[in-house]
């Protein structure tokens, strides 16, 4: 991607982060997940190898791994694609 581009997305998503951490109705809402769960959250555009968020909101499912705090969690990003892996079609 070229740096221009680059500037560009991480802006959008600076500015997409801001409209979700100061938004009203996600203030002190609890959050009900467990280990296990699959969630689609706003990842947002990372730095170096770390998995982006796709579409306007930054979006991607997340494997919970480990539940910390009621608000807090160990996640997996995942990908919501089919692929064949070693000879097997992987399916829904």
């Amino acid at each position: 991607m070229e740096k221009e581009k680059k500037i560009e997305k991480y802006n959008d998503w600076n500015s997409k982060k801001q409209s979700i951490q100061f938004a009203e109705h996600y203030q002190n809402q609890v959050m009900y997940f467990r280990e296990g769960d699959v969630w689609w959250c706003s990842v947002g555009i990372n730095v170096g190898e770390e998995s982006f968020g796709k579409g306007d909101v930054f979006r991607r499912p997340i494997l919970v791994i480990k539940k910390l705090s009621s608000s807090l969690c160990i996640g997996l990003p995942m990908t919501y694609k089919q692929k064949k892996v070693h000879g097997f079609q992987t399916s829904d």
